[in-house]
C-alpha cells in the first residue's frame, strides 16, 4: 500500500487526512495519509524518508519554501512562485509542485481579477502563490503588507535571478523560467500603512485567526470598508474573525476550504496519474462544504461562548467515544465526567463506589455543576447522572443534550463491564437500569441518536442533529 504524508509544524487541527481518505475511496486509490509534525531541524530527515521509501508528501506552514533545496525537480508553477506544497517521490527522485495555485484558481475563478487592486496580508509561501495568481490574471496592483517591508522589498529584486540560479544548479526539469515582470506591480507596505490602501479584494495569508487564537484578526475592522471582497486562506475555523468582520462591513467573504479541497484533488491526481472528472471534483467539494458548514453553524460565530454539549445514555452506549470524536471535529474541549471525578478526588470510580453509591452521586453532582460552566466543551456524562434530581434540573435547562440510544444486547456483546461498578458482578442488570432511566434520558435530551453502526456514523448523525436542530435522527 502506498504511503503519503503531510509535512508541517502544527497539524493537530488539519482537515487534510479526512479529505484525502475520502477522495482515495472515491477513486479506488489504496494509500495511507499520515501527519508528520516536526521541527525545522528534522526537515532533512523527513525529506530523506520520502526518496528512500517512495513516499509522497504535502507541505504546509512553515516548510513550503524550506523544502526547495532538497528537491530534484520543480514544475513550472513551483519555479515561478518559489513555493512547493506537493512532493512526488519516484525512482528515488523528488518532484516539487504547487497545487495551491490550482486550488486558488478554483476559489477565485468566478471573480474578475483584471485591472483591479488587491491587498495581500503576509509574505510567506502561501502569499507568493496568491501574488503570482493575481499577476497572472492581470491585477493592476498588488499591495503586500509585511512586518519586514524593507527586507522583502530588497529581496524581490533578486528573487527571480536567485531562483534561476538554483534551478540551474539543481538541474530542474524546466530550466527556462518565464519572465513575470512582477516588480512593477507589487508594492510592499507596512501594516501601519494599511488604512490608506483601497481596492477590490483583501486576502489574508497569515496564520492569524487559526486555533488556538481564533478571536484574533490581522487588521482593524475599519480596513474592510475600503474593499469589496475578503478571502481568508484559513479553513479552520470556517468563519474566522477576519471574515466575520468583513461580512459585517458588507463584503463578499470566502474561506480557504475550497482552496484546500482542490489543492488536495490536484495533488492526488499528480501522485496517481488519475484525472478526476469535473463532476467528481464538484461532488467532493460539495461534500466537505456541506459538512463543515454544519460544523460552523453548530459552533456559531463567537466560537468562544458556546454552551457545552452534553452526552447522556446507558453505560457502554458510546458516550466517551462520541464525545472525543465530536470535540475534535468541533475543535472543542472534551470532559469525560468520570475522568474529571477521578482527577478531582484522586480516586478510581470503583473506589468511590466502595464508600456507597450515594457518596458517588454527591461528588458527581458537584462535578457536573462545575463542568457545565465551561464553554466550547463536549461533556460525556456517566450513565447514572440522570438519577439525581439536581442533575436532571440542570440538564433540562440546557439546549444541547444528546441521548445515545443503544440496545442492551449490543452493550453486553462488545463492552467490557469490569470497570463499571453497577454491572461488573451482574451484567444483565443493564436491562433493569435501562427500564429505570430510559424515560429520564428521553425527556432530558434535545436530540436522540441511535448507536447501531460505526463511530463515523455516530459522529455524522450527531453533527446532523446539532446542525439541523432536529429532535430525533
Amino acid at each position: 500500500m502506498k504511503k503519503n504524508m503531510l509535512f508541517g509544524s502544527t497539524l493537530s487541527h488539519s482537515l487534510s487526512p479526512e479529505i484525502h481518505k475520502y477522495i482515495y475511496n472515491i477513486i479506488g486509490y489504496e494509500s495511507t495519509y499520515e501527519l508528520a509534525e516536526f521541527k525545522e531541524n528534522e526537515l532533512q530527515k523527513y525529506i530523506e524518508k520520502l526518496s528512500k521509501f517512495d513516499i509522497n508528501a504535502n507541505v504546509t506552514i512553515p516548510y513550503k519554501e524550506k523544502v526547495l533545496p532538497y528537491l530534484d525537480f520543480l514544475d513550472e508553477k513551483a519555479q515561478r512562485i518559489g513555493s512547493v506544497n506537493t512532493i512526488k517521490s519516484e525512482n528515488g527522485k523528488l518532484f516539487g509542485y504547487n497545487t495551491d495555485y490550482y486550488g486558488l484558481s478554483e476559489t477565485l475563478k468566478h471573480y474578475n481579477i483584471s485591472g483591479k487592486s488587491f491587498l495581500v496580508l503576509g509574505y510567506g509561501g502561501a502569499a507568493k502563490t496568491v501574488i503570482q495568481y493575481l499577476i497572472d490574471n492581470n491585477a493592476e496592483r498588488v499591495f503586500v503588507a509585511t512586518r519586514k517591508k524593507k527586507l522583502h522589498k530588497k529581496l524581490i529584486d533578486n528573487e527571480q535571478t536567485k531562483l534561476y540560479e538554483n534551478t540551474q544548479a539543481k538541474s530542474y526539469e524546466n530550466t527556462q523560467i518565464k519572465e513575470c515582470n512582477i516588480n512593477e506591480k507589487i508594492e510592499f507596505i507596512s501594516y501601519s500603512d494599511i488604512d490608506n490602501i483601497s481596492g477590490f479584494g483583501i486576502i489574508n495569508t497569515t496564520p492569524i485567526g487559526m486555533h488556538p487564537n481564533i478571536r484574533n484578526c490581522p487588521v482593524s475592522p475599519y480596513v474592510f470598508k475600503n474593499f469589496k471582497l475578503a478571502l481568508d486562506l484559513i479553513y479552520m475555523p470556517i468563519r474566522t474573525s477576519f471574515l466575520i468582520c468583513a461580512e459585517n462591513a458588507g463584503l463578499t467573504v470566502i474561506n480557504g476550504l475550497k482552496m484546500l479541497v482542490y489543492q488536495a484533488i490536484k495533488a492526488i491526481e499528480i501522485w496517481t496519474g488519475i484525472e478526476m472528472t469535473i463532476s467528481q471534483k464538484n461532488d467532493i467539494f460539495a461534500h466537505f462544504d456541506s459538512k463543515f458548514s454544519v460544523i460552523s453553524k453548530i459552533k456559531g460565530d463567537s466560537d468562544l461562548t458556546k454552551d457545552p454539549i452534553f452526552i447522556i445514555g446507558l453505560p457502554g452506549s458510546g458516550k466517551t467515544t462520541l464525545g472525543k470524536s465530536l470535540s475534535k471535529k468541533l475543535d472543542f474541549n472534551f470532559i469525560d465526567l468520570d475522568d474529571y471525578i477521578e482527577s478531582k478526588t484522586n480516586m478510581k470510580i470503583s473506589e468511590i463506589f466502595l464508600l456507597g453509591e450515594s457518596e458517588f452521586r454527591k461528588i458527581e453532582k458537584l462535578s457536573l455543576q462545575e463542568a457545565s460552566m465551561e464553554k466550547n466543551t463536549v461533556i460525556s456524562t456517566g450513565g447514572g447522572v440522570v438519577v439525581t434530581p439536581e442533575n436532571r434540573e440542570l440538564l433540562s435547562k440546557k439546549s444541547n443534550v444528546i441521548y445515545i440510544d443503544r440496545s442492551c444486547e449490543d452493550i453486553l456483546s462488545d463492552v467490557n463491564l469490569q470497570d463499571r461498578p453497577l454491572l461488573k458482578d451482574n451484567p444483565n442488570r443493564i436491562y433493569e437500569i435501562y427500564k429505570e432511566r430510559k424515560d429520564y434520558y428521553s425527556s432530558l435530551c434535545n436530540y436522540k441518536i441511535v448507536n447501531d453502526g460505526s463511530i463515523n456514523d455516530l459522529v455524522e448523525n450527531a453533527l446532523k442533529v446539532l446542525g439541523s436542530k432536529e429532535e430525533d435522527y
